[in-house]
């Protein structure tokens, strides 16, 4: 993505960090969100992933924190002198993908436990969308289990709460062990969004 790539290596990190924290307020977590919309990334990565248009038109608060998180991590003094271009660009596609169907509010009023689930399926099919995937039938088995694996909490708080059903994972697991045989990168990829966020 050459945009999004040209702003994260020349970015002001103070001024976008200094616009939105500590106090994350709403308004100007909006124009963060609103620097996608400015900067064509979002035009750029939907013309790729078809599914972040639904972050792109109803997610702010999604769409700030993927920014944020991509600025974060490519600044970051480890990203720059540890990591190798391949385990770079690896990380940024597990960045763009992690929250690629996360609900917020008023859909969603916590964080969202069962979107790694979600996420991990569309990471999947985005992949084959992409043709960096082939497509097979365990595709479309695993994506059904992750839609389909979860069960209701009555939270005091947040009232009923989707939780994901992790008595799946071991299946899940050795459908992805099918799926990306032979693509290590892929398979770390499509993990990491899978288990990126703790129920706990």
């Amino acid at each position: 993505f050459p945009l999004l790539s040209h702003f994260l290596e020349n970015v002001n990190i103070q001024e976008i960090f200094s616009s939105c924290y500590p106090s994350r307020d709403p308004k100007k977590m909006w124009k963060i969100a609103q620097m996608f919309r400015d900067y064509k990334f979002d035009q750029e990565i939907i013309s790729h992933i078809p599914a972040w248009d639904v972050q792109r038109k109803h997610r702010e608060g999604v769409l700030s924190h993927t920014l944020l998180f991509f600025i974060s991590v490519t600044q970051d003094h480890r990203w720059k002198e540890a990591f190798s271009d391949k385990e770079k660009n690896l990380v940024l596609w597990m960045v763009l993908f992690h929250d690629i169907v996360k609900r917020g509010p008023p859909i969603c009023k916590t964080r969202d436990p069962l979107h790694p689930f979600l996420s991990a399926a569309v990471t999947l099919e985005s992949l084959i969308h992409m043709k960096v995937l082939s497509h097979c039938p365990e595709v479309d088995e695993v994506c059904e289990i992750l839609r389909s694996s979860f069960s209701w909490l009555d939270h005091e708080i947040y009232g009923k709460v989707q939780i994901p059903d992790f008595s799946v994972l071991d299946h899940v697991h050795q459908l992805l062990d099918i799926i990306l045989a032979g693509n290590e990168e892929l398979k770390w990829i499509v993990l990491s969004v899978l288990h990126h966020q703790s129920v706990t």
